[in-house]
């Protein structure tokens, strides 16, 4: 006999029914996705929004943090928020963004530092006056 057996075709729709293995498989909710390692999708949504804090893509946070609905304040491993990291680059348009977008300007990261101490460091004397 060829072909695939019953119980082999069952096996491989009970996988698809409970996995994510086409590009539009993201679009059906509550199927895991097994290509996401060591993390779920929130925290690869976090990465995002503290990558786009330091390069300054303003655009992309202000998706993130509305359409996703992230929080502002997330930190990274060493308690780094957006706010640290666009403050550290210098990146003062993403600053103002993410203060009215209700960044804590008082966060601390596991140094004790704040985004206005990190934009001293970094030699952006405005950014940390107006983060004071």
């Amino acid at each position: 006999a060829q072909g695939n057996s019953h119980r082999g075709v069952r096996v491989c729709q009970e996988l698809t029914s409970r996995f994510n293995f086409h590009n539009y498989d993201t679009l059906v909710r509550g199927k895991i996705d097994p290509t996401i390692r060591g993390g779920s999708r929130k925290l690869l949504q976090i990465n995002d929004l503290l990558q786009a804090a330091f390069t300054g893509d303003d655009v992309q946070i202000h998706d993130l943090v509305n359409s996703a609905g992230l929080d502002v304040n997330a930190g990274d491993y060493d308690d780094r928020t957006a706010l640290h990291l666009a403050a550290t680059a210098g990146h003062a348009a993403v600053v103002d963004l993410l203060l009215e977008l209700g960044a804590d300007r008082t966060a601390r990261d596991r140094w004790g530092a704040t985004a206005g101490d990190n934009a001293a460091e970094n030699g952006f004397p405005a950014l940390a006056a107006k983060l004071a």
